[in-house]
């Protein structure tokens, strides 16, 4: 299954979460969204938890923390 992540393709397995396709897309991001200093949101702009589901050419963005970017 494809999805894609800040614009780049992402092959992960039927059945993944976001998590897994954020480990795949970059380690440390997932270490920073699991530390709070970003999100993901989908492809409407909605926040969506690190266990959530996928589905095949589903777009996904990080976006930094707004309390964060002063840091």
């Amino acid at each position: 299954m494809k999805v894609i992540v800040n614009g780049k393709v992402i092959e992960v397995f039927d059945g993944a979460k976001v998590e897994h396709a954020i480990r795949k897309f970059a380690p440390a991001t997932l270490k920073a969204v699991k530390q709070g200093l970003l999100y993901v949101t989908d492809s409407f702009g909605n926040k969506v938890a690190l266990d959530g589901s996928l589905t095949d050419d589903e777009a996904l963005c990080i976006q930094p923390e707004a309390n964060n970017l002063n840091s």
